[in-house]
Protein backbone atom coordinates (compact mmCIF):
# COMPACT_ATOMS: atom_id res chain seq x y z
CA UNK A 1 0.00 0.00 0.00
CA UNK A 2 2.73 2.49 0.58
CA UNK A 3 4.02 1.84 -3.29
CA UNK A 4 0.35 3.97 -4.25
CA UNK A 5 1.36 6.63 -2.16
CA UNK A 6 4.70 7.24 -3.72
CA UNK A 7 4.45 9.98 -6.14
CA UNK A 8 6.88 7.94 -8.68
CA UNK A 9 4.16 5.26 -9.09
CA UNK A 10 0.85 4.67 -11.05
CA UNK A 11 -1.39 2.78 -10.95
CA UNK A 12 -5.00 1.78 -12.65
CA UNK A 13 -7.39 -0.47 -12.17
CA UNK A 14 -8.34 -2.17 -15.47
CA UNK A 15 -11.85 -3.07 -16.64
CA UNK A 16 -13.78 -5.67 -18.87
CA UNK A 17 -17.20 -5.32 -19.57
CA UNK A 18 -17.79 -3.45 -16.36
CA UNK A 19 -16.02 -6.34 -14.59
CA UNK A 20 -12.37 -5.58 -12.57
CA UNK A 21 -9.88 -7.78 -14.58
CA UNK A 22 -6.89 -6.45 -13.22
CA UNK A 23 -4.17 -3.55 -12.16
CA UNK A 24 -1.16 -2.56 -13.81
CA UNK A 25 1.46 -0.10 -11.95
CA UNK A 26 4.01 1.89 -13.26
CA UNK A 27 6.94 2.58 -10.70
CA UNK A 28 9.67 5.35 -12.06
CA UNK A 29 13.06 5.20 -11.41
CA UNK A 30 15.43 7.69 -13.11
CA UNK A 31 14.86 6.80 -16.50
CA UNK A 32 13.64 3.31 -15.86
CA UNK A 33 10.02 2.57 -15.56
CA UNK A 34 9.23 -0.79 -14.08
CA UNK A 35 6.10 -2.26 -15.18
CA UNK A 36 3.61 -4.89 -12.46
CA UNK A 37 0.27 -6.33 -14.50
CA UNK A 38 -1.61 -8.51 -12.53
CA UNK A 39 -5.03 -10.17 -14.34
CA UNK A 40 -7.54 -12.63 -13.09
CA UNK A 41 -7.22 -15.84 -14.07
CA UNK A 42 -11.06 -15.98 -14.92
CA UNK A 43 -10.36 -14.00 -18.30
CA UNK A 44 -7.73 -16.21 -20.03
CA UNK A 45 -7.19 -16.53 -23.62
CA UNK A 46 -9.15 -12.72 -25.20
CA UNK A 47 -5.66 -11.07 -25.77
CA UNK A 48 -6.64 -8.54 -22.54
CA UNK A 49 -3.57 -8.45 -21.22
CA UNK A 50 -1.68 -7.25 -23.98
CA UNK A 51 -4.33 -4.92 -24.46
CA UNK A 52 -4.37 -3.31 -20.93
CA UNK A 53 -0.52 -2.80 -21.25
CA UNK A 54 -0.86 -1.01 -24.66
CA UNK A 55 -3.48 1.19 -23.58
CA UNK A 56 -2.19 2.17 -19.83
CA UNK A 57 1.46 2.49 -21.16
CA UNK A 58 -0.01 5.07 -24.14
CA UNK A 59 -1.86 6.65 -21.25
CA UNK A 60 0.97 6.69 -18.49
CA UNK A 61 3.10 8.14 -21.92
CA UNK A 62 0.47 11.02 -22.50
CA UNK A 63 0.03 12.05 -18.32
CA UNK A 64 3.73 12.33 -18.01
CA UNK A 65 4.79 14.15 -20.93
CA UNK A 66 7.36 11.21 -21.68
CA UNK A 67 7.36 11.53 -25.72
CA UNK A 68 9.99 13.80 -25.83
CA UNK A 69 12.66 11.75 -23.67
Amino acid sequence: MAKLKDPDTTAYMAYYKKEKIGSIRFEANYYVIKTSVMLNPLFPCKGLGSRVIKLEVEKVIRERNLKNL
